[in-house]
Parts: C-alpha cells; structure tokens; sequence
C-alpha cells in the first residue's frame, strides 16, 4: 500500500471525501455507538491527530500496541478497558453499510473468489463450524470474514484470547482472532451473517475498488 499512501496509514486513505477511517466511525455513530477503543502503533499519530481534532464530543480510548504481533495482540490489550458484558470488534480497513440486531454473537462474512487472501468459515445452519484461514489450497467454502465480530460474553472472550496468548498459538507467526474464535465457538453459538456491501482497504486494487464503488452510486444519483 506504500506506493499509494506514501508512507500515511492506510486507514487515513481518502475515499470519496473523507478518509477510510471517519467512514467507519460515521458508521458506528450513526448507530449510536458511544464508547470506542482504537488500537494504534507508533506510526499512527495520523489516526489519532486527526480523530482528536474532528470527533472531539465521542469518548475514545487509543491504545498502543508496542509489538505487533497480530489482530488478536491487538484485541487483548483492548479487555481491560471494555465496560460493558459485549463487544464490537470493527477492523480499521474494511467498510460495510449493512448492520444488524446485536440480539446474539455473530461474524460478517462475504462470499470471494480469492479464498487464499482470507479467514474463511464453515457455516452450519446459519453458524459458524470452522474457520480456515488463508487456505493454500481450495475448500469447501468462499465465505470470507470482512474483519466484523460481534462478541456478547466478554468474560469467556477474555479466557479465550489468554488461553492462545500463554499457549502461544499462532498462524503465520502472529496471533489470530480465528485461533480464539476456535474456543470460543464450543461454548456459545455464534451466527454467521452475509453482508450485501463490503469494501476492503488492505490492498491497492480494493481500494481502487472502492473508490469505484462510490464513483458508481454518486452517478446513479446524479
């Protein structure tokens, strides 16, 4: 992503006329979320200048993650400071407008093509079976977690995540949030829920992609 962001976080990337993270947040707000907690390394004082200066009336907690060794390193040092039973996990470069009743545990997921990019799940009767994540090789499935959890036992997520991180589990030599999800599944059912519209930041051509994405809805309302 350096070649298009030059050197900015991804996540300040500008899409339409805003960049990807204010999308996300414009998002969750409208929805009346109103306690947030932003995970950011010492790269992203971007992120955080600019979150500080245009979201000045949200309470937003930023934590630092000094190693970074993967999305579930990131989410344990979150536990502390979630004040609530639940949890939204929200990954920073991915957009979707669909929602949903947070009446119980769920993923988002969307169906690919590209399977070997993503953690991909196997559902049964609406829930999640399995996850896989980056398969080298076809399975029986292509529905790709969009980086959207919702987690309503916070207590047994926590056990979870500290279970893989003491037994140091990992997938491609970092902490994944699937390992924990793994866990967590055999104790409390979690829905898989397809989302319509899902625009991913994590590479240079979804990105153009989403550019595109709006391109097209702004000229059908012209």
């Amino acid at each position: 992503m350096y070649e298009i962001s030059k050197g900015l976080p991804k996540q300040m990337l500008i899409i339409k006329d805003k960049p990807v993270i204010s999308w996300i947040l414009d998002i969750l707000i409208k929805k009346k979320f109103e306690y947030f907690i932003i995970i950011i390394n010492d790269n992203d004082k971007y992120i955080k200048n600019f979150i500080k200066s245009n979201y000045k009336n949200i309470n937003i907690n930023f934590i630092y993650q000094k190693e970074l060794n993967g999305l579930l390193g990131a989410i344990k040092l979150a536990q502390p400071f979630i004040k609530s039973s639940d949890q939204l996990i929200f990954l920073s470069d991915t957009i979707t407008f669909d929602f949903f009743d947070f009446d119980e545990d769920f993923v988002a997921y969307k169906q690919v093509q590209d399977f070997q990019r993503w953690c991909l799940i196997e559902t049964k009767d609406g829930y999640v079976k399995q996850f896989i994540d980056k398969p080298k090789s076809k399975v029986s499935t292509n529905k790709a977690l969009i980086g959207v959890y919702y987690i309503k036992n916070s207590q047994l997520w926590d056990k979870c995540i500290q279970y893989i991180i003491n037994q140091n589990i990992k997938v491609n030599k970092e902490f994944q949030i699937s390992s924990a999800l793994e866990i967590y599944i055999k104790t409390i059912k979690v829905h898989a829920k397809e989302v319509k519209t899902w625009l991913d930041i994590g590479s240079p051509d979804n990105y153009f992609k989403a550019i595109q994405y709006f391109q097209d809805i702004y000229r059908e309302e012209d």
